[in-house]
């Protein structure tokens, strides 16, 4: 049996017997917690058999720490602990046992990924059959993107054609018709295609499960009886996260009995981009006529990064006003600092990180957290230096379009090589094809591949300069738009032959503005959030070669780069994390640096700044994941981030130090002025809450402390008075 203390929020939460719940949990408050206790009081008291509760979420980890944390009560064992994709693919199986369909559900040919993406070439390979007006799409389409564009879909019930669907009544009031992104209206055509070759090979996709499992359940009344029958009470986190297809689902197996309980943070409600909505929780209460809880004391973060979260989500408008109570303390530290440029903040940062490595911070422990991946290559460029191992989704110089940038330059150097007459090797010319291979349609020239093959071939020979061999390929090709292209590429090489030994700033600049890569690059993904993110490191890129001498320099440090991690990478030593914010939330590290808060960045500027509120939620992510050290770096050559500003850190910081630095020392050296200035600066903070309930210093300090408030109160009264009543009458009555 588990010995861990509930605070009286979490105990509310544990003692909710039936009937529509809401919980707001903030980030760091031990809602994991909450909801295991309440899992096991209702199986403990009897209220709801094991087998007949279901806990799930969207994400995976959730439900595995759930599961984890459910195992130390043997009578939980039986609980329903699953994903919601789970849920669905469990009620796909559970239709095609009662014959409600003949979707193939085997997984012997391989996983749901291999799966969709055999699908996805089987669409283009009928797409190309048919002759489709967006036939010259078909070779430069990149498939992530446009099965991220279908998942977005699907997730929202948004469908290919709606009108097709032959949905019931109920669902065609919740469904909608997709819409394309706004500069790829053929996304569209090429979702119905994928849609209608799926539908024939009875193939179920991992975006299918959900939206698939609804459908069911709304066309077979007597499918939807059972599985409301089977769940007696159901308990959902992450509630922010979910979009249209997961919180209708839900909503249908709830429906008879409304046990639901939703758990979640809409401040923390980051993905909007992608389908998810924090209408869904904050529309939660009025829909279920719910009991609604807090749970609003943060476990994870000390006074500083506690102060500026609250202080910078308190502008949002859309949110339920709330905010993080202290329990941690004052300890560990917090730094606001500026570097003249996002190079010498690289160099600034690895610095500190070193610093801490020698005060015994290990590795793991450190994070730095990016808005954008863009921003990472002044930061991978110092740690590398310095051999500070760390880890990252992908490096900057992997990245497909900044690689792109560095293969025009590979193919560039062949053709200045080949001009001065000297010796050609077997490497040269494979590199020559393979650089050939990905600059081709980078950007879009609708090139086909049977041509791209040809132009490789002839490459990987090197009989010829490569503006010579693409220069002869225009003239047998029929279509002039193509002959074009294939001149224009042409030129671009011999000009960028030209360019080698001159600024890499330049030379890329020069060479962006003549393929208008960022143009092309914003509008060639079903995400604006993708597009501009490609873009935004693209520019990050142009930025970081201003250092780099010319451009053969340049990209001779990217290579020496790359050996210099494979070196360090090989010693499997200890490493710290490079992460966007995205992709840590739900996660926290004794210390985390915030690079770049500088408006265009964060808050991210474009389309994106379409919703504010968004950027500002993301900030709030970026602050609460620090457990005890929070680095917030700004560079000088660009304007400082609002966020900075509506943290009110410069006027906070001197209270802040006040209050930290008197509680570090016996009060018995305070004076009656010391007093007065530490009820007042708490007051101010909005952290009485701490020293009503957290604050355990030793029994005589205590006392020490109320003997000498007690004697400024009679002294002094009137300076009091903005003081928190309760904080005075916590010392004053000894409450």
């Amino acid at each position: 049996m588990s010995s861990v203390k509930l605070t009286p929020q979490q105990e509310a939460i544990s003692a909710h017997t039936d009937g529509p719940a809401l919980v707001f949990a903030v980030a760091g408050a031990g809602k994991t917690t909450s909801i295991l206790h309440r899992v096991q009081r209702l199986v403990r008291d009897k209220v709801f058999p094991a087998g007949r509760i279901l806990t799930t979420s969207f994400g995976v980890g959730n439900v595995r720490d759930i599961k984890n944390g459910l195992q130390q009560w043997p009578a939980c064992q039986k609980v329903d602990v699953r994903t919601l994709h789970s849920l669905g693919w469990e009620i796909l199986r559970t239709a095609r046992k009662q014959g409600l369909t003949q979707v193939n559900l085997q997984r012997d040919a391989g996983s749901i990924e291999e799966q969709t993406n055999r699908l996805y070439f089987r669409t283009l390979a009928v797409a190309r059959q048919r002759q489709v007006d967006f036939k010259e799409e078909l070779d430069t389409v990149d498939r992530t993107d446009f099965l991220d564009y279908v998942g977005r879909c699907k997730g929202n019930l948004a469908y290919a054609d709606l009108a097709q669907a032959d949905l019931p009544a109920a669902g065609k009031s919740i469904a909608g018709q997709a819409k394309p992104p706004v500069h790829l209206s053929w996304y569209l055509d090429l979702y119905r295609l994928f849609e209608a070759v799926r539908q024939e090979a009875q193939v179920i996709t991992y975006d299918d499960m959900v939206m698939s499992g609804w459908e069911l359940l709304i066309r077979h009344p007597e499918l939807l009886s059972q599985l409301q029958n089977r769940y007696q009470a159901i308990l959902v986190d992450e509630y922010q996260d979910i979009n249209l297809a997961q919180s209708t689902l839900i909503d249908l197996i709830a429906k008879p009995h409304r046990n639901l309980m939703v758990v979640g943070d809409d401040d923390q409600t980051i993905y909007e981009w992608r389908g998810a909505s924090p209408n869904f929780i904050l529309g939660f209460a009025k829909r279920y006529q719910a009991q609604t809880y807090l749970i609003d004391e943060n476990f994870r973060c000390p006074a500083g990064p506690l102060l500026m979260a609250n202080r910078v989500i308190r502008h949002n408008r859309r949110r339920r006003a709330k905010e993080l109570r202290l329990t941690k303390g004052f300890g560990g530290r917090i730094s606001v600092r500026a570097s003249s440029d996002p190079l010498q903040m690289g160099h600034d940062i690895a610095a500190e990180i070193n610093r801490l490595r020698q005060n015994g911070v290990e590795l793991d422990e450190i994070a730095v957290l990016v808005r954008l991946n863009g921003q990472t290559p002044p930061i991978e460029q110092a740690l590398i230096h310095r051999n500070i191992p760390y880890q990252i989704s992908l490096p900057f110089y992997e990245r497909p379009e900044i690689t792109a940038l560095v293969q025009y330059i590979r193919l560039a150097w062949v053709e200045n090589h080949m001009r001065s007459s000297q010796a050609i090797t077997a490497a040269m010319g494979k590199s020559a094809a393979e650089a050939w291979r990905q600059i081709a349609n980078r950007p879009k020239r609708y090139f086909k591949r049977e041509l791209i093959d040809q132009i490789s071939h002839q490459l990987r020979r090197l009989e010829q300069r490569p503006s010579l061999v693409l220069h002869r390929a225009a003239g047998k090709i029929r279509q002039e738009w193509r002959q074009s292209h294939l001149l224009e590429l042409s030129d671009h090489l011999i000009w960028l032959s030209k360019q080698l030994e001159r600024k890499a700033s330049l030379t890329l600049k020069t060479l962006e503005v003549r393929l208008d890569y960022l143009r092309y690059l914003r509008e060639n993904s079903g995400f604006i959030e993708t597009g501009e993110a490609r873009a935004a490191g693209v520019e990050a890129f142009l930025s970081y070669a201003r250092q780099q001498g010319s451009t053969l320099e340049l990209v001779q440090t990217l290579r020496q780069l790359a050996e210099e991690r494979a070196a360090v990478t090989r010693e499997k030593l200890p490493s710290l994390t490079i992460s966007t914010i995205h992709q840590a939330k739900g996660l926290e590290w004794p210390v985390v640096f915030i690079p770049q808060c500088n408006d265009g960045l964060l808050p991210f500027q474009g389309p994106l700044s379409e919703n504010p509120e968004e950027e500002r939620r993301l900030m709030y992510v970026a602050l609460t994941r620090s457990s005890r050290d929070l680095f917030v770096y700004y560079a000088n050559d660009l304007p400082v981030s609002p966020y900075i500003n509506e943290s009110g850190w410069a006027d906070v910081r001197q209270a802040f130090r006040f209050v930290s630095q008197h509680l570090a020392q016996s009060v018995t050296k305070w004076s009656q002025d010391d007093v007065i200035r530490f009820l007042v600066e708490v007051t101010e903070l909005r952290l009485a809450s701490f020293f009503l309930n957290w604050w355990r210093p030793p029994p005589e300090e205590l006392a020490a402390a109320r003997r000498l408030v007690q004697a400024t109160f009679q002294d002094q009264p009137h300076k009091l008075k903005s003081c928190s009543p309760e904080l005075l009458s916590f010392f004053v009555d000894g409450m």
